[in-house]
């Protein structure tokens, strides 16, 4: 919560958080055993962080956005299938 700057208003982002935890380890369940499970769990991760960077009021294109979030979109799906072979 304070990897550029301080915050506020700690338990809704903590709510937020844990929300975000949530859909990821439902993501991750529902594509356990999928195929193609690293690009639908990066696909369904990416759109679950344009969601959130609308709710944000982040302008720009979806491009701009996804361009911005790949890298660690990417890492994120990569951990997740970790833990879901674990």
């Amino acid at each position: 919560l304070t990897h550029y700057s301080r915050v506020t208003n700690v338990e809704r982002l903590a709510t937020q958080m844990l929300e975000m935890v949530d859909r990821m380890v439902d993501l991750g369940r529902q594509m356990k055993s999928a195929s193609d499970r690293h690009a639908r769990l990066r696909d369904g991760l990416m759109a679950m962080a344009l969601d959130s960077a609308r709710a944000h009021g982040i302008q720009g294109s979806d491009e701009e956005i996804t361009s911005s979030l790949a890298l660690d979109i990417e890492l994120n799906a990569q951990g997740l299938a970790v833990w879901l072979d674990k």
